[in-house]
């Protein structure tokens, strides 16, 4: 049965250990210090790198949101038709619209406001989208509304500067023809309309922009 090694063999193994592989510490010295040296080097690059873009953590998340997020303003500077509360007139027209009125949409809410405003335009339009006769819940529920392409929501209906979504829903105000023409619960599809008479309205609540349909468009 084997005992432990006395101290005397322990060192003169270890010695002898040390006697063999001594030629190699200096060189597994040599290649520890320039691992050491390279990882200092790529450590402080991309310091400097991240602090010539950023100064503290909380603009490294500024920089990351706007390098990954849309921005509203694209949206908005993509609109053919931009108003202003403030330059908008009875009268002003933005393509085949004309102003008719500008008030409130609630009293109860405010004076005239960009968050409380209701703007009725004259005018013919033919506009593609996708309508859906929605039979979900919520504002739309039981009604059919029009979602215009991205395409004519910026080049055929105005918009107010301070709005800074990249599309809105209408509803159609003759329901029933808009039934008869477009189909009933749960239809839905691509379609080229004519309509008239727009109705847009900024509030907070989610109102209901609309329109009158007037036929599909050939």
């Amino acid at each position: 049965m084997k005992g432990n090694l006395p101290d005397n063999t322990r060192e003169k193994k270890f010695n002898t250990f040390i006697s063999k592989n001594k030629r190699f510490f200096p060189v597994a010295i040599l290649i520890a210090l320039v691992f050491s040296i390279a990882f200092s080097i790529v450590i402080s690059r991309k310091y400097k790198q991240l602090n010539k873009k950023t100064k503290s953590p909380l603009e490294t998340i500024k920089t990351i949101i706007n390098n990954t997020m849309p921005t509203t303003t694209d949206y908005v500077s993509q609109r053919k038709y931009n108003f202003t509360l403030d330059s908008l007139n009875v009268g002003d027209k933005f393509g085949e619209l004309e102003v008719t009125a500008i008030e409130p949409y609630n009293l109860d809410y405010g004076q005239l406001a960009e968050n409380n405003l209701k703007i009725s335009f004259s005018g013919s339009i033919k506009i593609s989208g996708k309508y859906t006769n929605d039979i979900k819940g919520g504002p739309m529920a039981g009604k059919i509304y029009f979602d215009p392409s991205r395409e004519d929501y910026n080049n055929v209906l105005p918009s107010i500067e301070s709005y800074k979504k990249d599309g809105l829903s209408i509803i159609f105000f003759n329901q029933e023809y808009a039934e008869q023409l477009l189909g009933g619960e749960g239809s839905s599809g691509e379609v080229t309309i004519i309509a008239e008479d727009l109705i847009l309205v900024y509030y907070p609540a989610e109102p209901l922009n609309s329109f009158k349909l007037v036929d599909i468009a050939e």
